[in-house]
């Protein structure tokens, strides 16, 4: 493409070279030849030598008119390609040096860095200087330089830990596009720091572990809630029952002492199952009326042995 408008160009200032000199041959024998030619035949008497004159200055005239046109207009065009072309690169550099991730402009031959952008040197702690020259591989651990151009022509991405200056790891995201010239090639590297969103990951999982803890807990209080209720009604019998045998038992034998353990011990279990009641439960308590009789009949039923025992009753 460059080389068809370089000839476009070529042609474009050759046309205009025959153009102008048309236009200045027309001009100067309409205006300046006559005016001229008679100056000539009033200074020279000799036909051959005003002749010679007269074809010099008409060819010289002709040929430095059309020459400075012709410059004056190149000079023009290159300069305003000069300037389109520097503001190209202008911002070009403009775009490479304020870019969010880091750039590195590398030799396709040896792996050396090339250019690297602003961006590159904060996530590597290195100066630009330091970096350029630098082999890609001493900073990014990815193997071999044929390793990491194999991997290129598989994917062109990967994950690695670049080792900044003071040999901290730094986890990084690259990709790698390739960029051939006519006389040698460049890979176009773009580093991007991933150590926050690694630490966003990492916290995710913790609350996604700290979630699923609570379900388990939660799933577990359900649990101990039912289990609770299913215990707690036989387990009143059961101390009920050792009660009345209790009463009903003399000092001396020794029957009396084991149904005090088990009352004791089961007075322990009403703790414990009183306590994962009071763990599970996450009901919401709303105030409604009740029977009153109802409600103390079902409490004598559970524990009225022990209300007379204990001369409430």
């Amino acid at each position: 493409m460059e080389k068809h408008f370089r000839l476009r160009l070529i042609l474009a200032f050759a046309v205009l070279t025959v153009a102008l000199t048309v236009i200045i041959i027309l001009g100067w024998e309409r205006y300046l030849m006559r005016p001229f030619y008679a100056w000539v035949d009033a200074r020279y008497t000799d036909p051959v030598e005003s002749w010679k004159i007269k074809q010099r200055t008409e060819h010289l005239l002709i040929s430095i008119s059309v020459d400075l046109v012709v410059v004056t207009l190149l000079l023009r065009a290159v300069d305003s390609e000069r300037r389109k072309l520097q503001q190209s690169e202008e911002k070009y550099h403009t775009l490479f040096e304020n870019a969010n991730d880091g750039i590195a402009i590398i030799s396709l031959n040896n792996g050396h860095i090339e250019e690297a952008n602003r961006k590159l040197v904060e996530i590597s702690g290195y100066l630009q200087s330091e970096l350029s020259g630098k082999s890609l591989i001493e900073v990014l651990p990815a193997g071999s330089w044929q390793m990491v151009l194999e991997r290129l022509r598989n994917n062109g991405n990967l994950e690695a830990d670049l080792i900044r200056k003071d040999r901290a790891l730094t986890p990084v995201a690259v990709s790698f596009s390739v960029v051939e010239t006519d006389n040698q090639g460049f890979v176009i590297s773009i580093i991007r720091d991933i150590s926050e969103a690694r630490n966003l990951e990492k916290e995710r999982e913790q609350i996604h572990r700290k979630l699923y803890q609570s379900s388990r807990l939660v799933s577990l209080g359900e649990l101990s809630a039912g289990v609770a209720h299913e215990i707690n009604n036989p387990l009143n019998s059961i101390i009920n029952f050792a009660q009345l045998m209790l009463d009903d038992t003399a000092p001396e034998r020794p029957e009396r002492r084991m149904l005090e353990g088990i009352i004791s011990e089961g007075d322990r279990i009403t703790r414990i199952v009183r306590d994962l009641l009071t763990f599970a439960r996450h009901d919401s308590y709303q105030r409604r009326p009740i029977h009153l009789r109802q409600i103390i009949e079902q409490s004598f039923s559970l524990f009225g042995h022990q209300l007379e025992r204990m001369a409430f009753a």
